[in-house]
């Protein structure tokens, strides 16, 4: 139900804000061809409910601690949401190493990770699908309702242990997908939004196994 990923231009803060009505960047966009070439194409982003958005911002110690629990970069990710006022937003639980599930302004988030890292990477995998009224009012009001909530730091830790959560057998009994949690960890937090509104299956997409790169 997503399309192919597509990276993000921010050319600086300044260049972030498009000029096209209800654009809020420049997408980059990445297709390979029937050649196998790769072409590549400057397009205004046009926010999307349920659109994913991954960060990378080159930490050299989380991408050690991440290979370490057998995964890797992106370090981060939220997914987009609508505000009760109707605009766009990211839901993260813990953007910028912060501990709190947080709820931003998409028009300003982008620009600042952009200025705040700027050998840093966002890349946006856009949702096939436009949501209904009914889908958009329940992804509004679960994002609502997690906004505050604390980041899941003992979780996180665990994950480069032998207790983390991924493995063949530890899988059989903690496959799930929590839709309210008293914390989260980001990729966990994106995937139970998604599941609210139908975009994952949660037989396939399991919240908490899931991390930023898969």
């Amino acid at each position: 139900m997503l399309r192919t990923i597509l990276a993000i231009g921010l050319l600086g803060a300044a260049a972030a804000i498009a000029a096209a009505d209800d654009s809020v960047g420049y997408l980059k966009v990445e297709k390979k061809t029937s050649a196998d070439k790769v072409e590549r194409d400057l397009a205004a982003y046009m926010p999307r409910e349920g659109d994913l958005v991954f960060y990378d911002d080159r930490s050299i110690i989380w991408t050690i601690l991440f290979l370490w629990a057998g995964t890797g970069p992106p370090l981060h990710m939220g997914i987009v949401v609508k505000k009760a006022d109707g605009t766009p937003a990211i839901l993260e639980a813990g953007p910028d190493d912060t501990i709190w599930v947080s709820l931003l302004d998409l028009e300003k988030r982008l620009p600042q990770f952009a200025a705040d890292y700027p050998g840093g990477v966002i890349t946006i995998r856009r949702c096939k699908k436009e949501l209904t009224k009914e889908q958009s009012a329940a992804l509004t009001k679960f994002a609502i309702a997690q906004d505050g909530k604390r980041y899941a730091i003992g979780r996180l830790l665990l994950q480069g242990t032998c207790l983390r959560s991924r493995g063949p057998i530890r899988e059989l009994v903690l496959a799930h997908t929590f839709l309210d949690r008293d914390s989260w960890i980001c990729a966990e937090l994106a995937v139970a939004a998604g599941t609210v509104v139908k975009l994952f299956d949660s037989a396939v997409a399991r919240a908490i196994l899931t991390y930023p790169l898969d």
